[in-house]
């Protein structure tokens, strides 16, 4: 595998980058039910897009390259949260970008957009970079499909018939995935099975520590062996046997708003991408 293991390192980003810190790049345990834990909930319009444009020299360090400078119209993106909104600019996304040290051609067919979607991920919810970057390296060629996260699939209806997308799992969806995993009657069956008075009159400290470890260990297993981890999406397009990446969005976000941000966003990177996407939907 061609990534560096940099880590979260949210707490570090944050201050380098001058965006709101979070308490550690290792964050807390959850406080909320499980039902709560969800990042679309904590996003008031699904996701981000850019704000503003101002024309300045902008320096790129292009990986493994000396530094080059070149005129680009440096754009400010604004990640609307419930409770505050967090401005970050395209040289903060070079930057970001720069520390992970992709091979040229991978970085080349990631959209800003996709960058600006880590960035905000990682900073605002500890989601790791590497997490996403993973499942990327999965795509490419000589990559290995994850045992029991969902594979890439294809979007079948307008507008966002001919890309592509394919899960990314994180820690932060464990609470989801063994929420789907135990369905409506999950706990109740569980609760009556291990709890049962006619096992035992009195409720025991190992009949607890058991229901405990069932209620979690058994939805998630389920769901690894049927190759079913669900978490969020890397939306990208095939071109040319090549995939170029666009963005992060979550389930709820929908179609259209997912289509428009990328059509909004993704073709000052690639000029073509209308084209591109016109020939698959055909």
């Amino acid at each position: 595998m061609w990534f560096d293991n940099t880590g979260r390192g949210a707490a570090w980003l944050a201050r380098l980058l001058g965006v709101q810190e979070v308490p550690s790049s290792n964050l807390g345990g959850p406080t909320k039910f499980l039902k709560d834990l969800q990042i679309a909930d904590l996003l008031e319009a699904g996701f981000w897009s850019p704000t503003g444009v101002q024309n300045k020299f902008v320096s790129l360090t292009k990986l493994t390259d000396p530094v080059v400078w070149c005129k680009l119209s440096e754009r400010t993106y604004t990640v609307k949260l419930k409770d505050r909104n967090i401005k970050i600019t395209s040289r903060d996304l070079a930057m970001f970008r720069d520390m992970y040290m992709l091979p040229f051609d991978l970085a080349a067919r990631m959209a800003e957009l996709l960058w600006l979607d880590m960035y905000a991920l990682n900073a605002v919810f500890g989601v790791s970079p590497q997490d996403i970057l993973s499942a990327i390296g999965e795509m490419e060629p000589g990559g290995q499909q994850s045992s029991g996260v969902k594979p890439a699939t294809q979007f079948r209806n307008m507008p966002l018939k001919g890309l592509w997308h394919k899960h990314f799992f994180s820690p932060h969806f464990l609470p989801q995935n063994i929420l789907l995993g135990l369905g409506k009657t999950g706990i109740e069956k569980l609760t009556k099975e291990v709890l049962d008075p006619t096992k035992s009159a009195t409720i025991t400290r190992e009949m607890l520590a058991e229901l405990a470890h069932r209620v979690v260990h058994e939805p998630l297993e389920a769901r690894l062996a049927d190759q079913k981890l669900t978490g969020e999406w890397v939306v990208y397009l095939r071109h040319e046997e090549k995939n170029y990446y666009l963005c992060c969005n979550t389930h709820a976000a929908g179609d259209q708003f997912i289509y428009e941000r990328i059509m909004e966003n993704c073709v000052r990177d690639f000029p073509d991408l209308p084209s591109w996407l016109k020939a698959e939907q055909a």
